[in-house]
């Protein structure tokens, strides 16, 4: 499982809630009693979106289905502390490359059950990284690590 990552700022209209933080990592996954790995694309206070090659369809053979349940193990870059929570799909969609042929499968997860101790090290990441890049470019950014 990677323990790293790499700052920079990207494009991109925030609509929702949270900032997102554009966050590469791999991700333990367990959905319907199958594990796998896969990356991250985003992370924020309450969700994280998955991001495969794999097609849409072998994505939910895993057990990867809107409003179903899975389990996440990850590591924040820089940090040797195993975040592990439970969350449920929001939804899932396939968007093409920006060059050749096939396209990118990303998974929308909403965080819930997740203990305090990993939720005050996601919050503490998030505010360490908005704090490094304030500036009046970010309110409609996304941050890329």
């Amino acid at each position: 499982m990677a323990q790293e990552g790499s700052i920079k700022i990207g494009p991109g209209k925030n609509r929702r809630k949270h900032q997102r933080i554009i966050c590469r990592v791999d991700v333990d996954a367990i959905a319907h009693k199958k594990w796998f790995v896969i990356s991250s694309y985003n992370i924020c206070l309450d969700g994280i979106c998955l991001e495969t090659e794999v097609p849409i369809k072998r994505l939910k053979d895993f057990g990867v289905k809107v409003k179903k349940t899975v389990d996440l193990r990850f590591f924040l870059p820089n940090s040797d502390n195993l975040i592990v929570t439970k969350g449920r799909v929001t939804y899932i969609k396939r968007v093409p490359k920006s060059e050749g042929k096939g396209g990118i499968t990303l998974a929308g997860v909403n965080f819930c059950d997740m203990d305090i101790n990993h939720r005050r090290e996601l919050e503490d990441f998030v505010v360490d990284i908005l704090n490094k890049n304030r500036s009046s470019d970010i309110l409609n950014s996304s941050i890329v690590i």
